[in-house]
């Protein structure tokens, strides 16, 4: 369904960085019917290691090593991996593939730190597939959008062409030039500019209010480092998805970049 395909890799950035319960709770798997034995090779050599399940060992092992009360769970991330790198209609491209499998295995304990004992695959990797399905085929799965030429699957199931402008979009759905605000694909509003009705600015740029009683206008972002707390106009170093609260936080309603508090190298 397409909403369920929009959510795809907020769902695998979630999996890979979000912090989770106290170690000590019990196996989540367990209580999700997931196998024990799910997302690994068998004994013997009866069965062989996927491309998901393998990268999934190794972000695993490296978590472990230096985070260990926080690490992602193998299980599922091998197998959400697989439906992301194999899927239907979704090539691997072994080079992208290898690379990330190498940047993975040589992750400092320190950038693991940064992430909160999770590294986040999808992005920390860059490109791992390639699309191989033109506009009007038919795309289905939680990832199908990766599975376009064009990087969309529409509402019908079918390849679609990105979204023009003022037609209605996701993020990441419209054409060249343009980005999704309110819903709207809309030519982004230039520096310091009002963006009230589009809520959307150039690269580099944010909008946002600096008064209550003032328009929201598109004022310039500050890169931030791991440890410093997130607000208007501030964008964490380690991405825009890196904002989070502190473990055991209450009442946190911006967070702090990165998660240099979860975990120490």
């Amino acid at each position: 369904m397409p909403h369920i395909q929009r959510l795809a890799l907020p769902l695998l950035l979630l999996l890979a960085a979000c912090p989770e319960s106290d170690p000590g709770d019990p196996d989540p798997d367990r209580d999700a019917g997931v196998p024990a034995d799910a997302g690994t090779a068998r004994d013997g050599g009866a069965e062989e290691e996927s491309v998901g399940d393998r990268l999934a060992r190794i972000v695993c092992e490296r978590e472990m090593e230096c985070c260990p009360g926080n690490a992602s769970d193998c299980r599922i991330l091998g197998s959400l991996l697989d439906g992301r790198l194999t899927g239907p209609g979704i090539a691997l491209d072994q080079a992208g593939y290898d690379a990330c499998v190498a940047k993975m295995q040589n992750a400092t304990c320190a950038e693991v730190a940064e992430y909160g004992g999770r590294l986040p695959v999808a992005r920390y990797c860059g490109p791992m597939t390639r699309p191989t399905l033109a506009n009007g085929e038919t795309c289905r799965g939680l990832f199908a959008d990766l599975s376009c030429e064009s990087g969309r699957c529409g509402p019908d199931d079918t390849c679609a062409p990105l979204a023009a402008e003022n037609e209605t979009c996701l993020p990441g759905e419209c054409a060249a030039g343009l980005k999704c605000g309110v819903g709207t694909c809309h030519v982004p509003t230039a520096a310091n500019e009002s963006c009230e009705l589009t809520n959307v600015c150039v690269d580099g740029y944010e909008c946002y209010r600096d008064d209550p009683n003032d328009d929201a206008r598109c004022h310039p972002i500050t890169i931030i480092e791991p440890g410093v707390m997130c607000g208007d106009g501030l964008e964490c170093r380690l991405g825009p998805e890196e904002c989070r609260c502190p473990r055991g936080s209450t009442g946190c309603s911006v967070g702090v970049c990165g998660s240099a508090t979860y975990c120490q190298p």
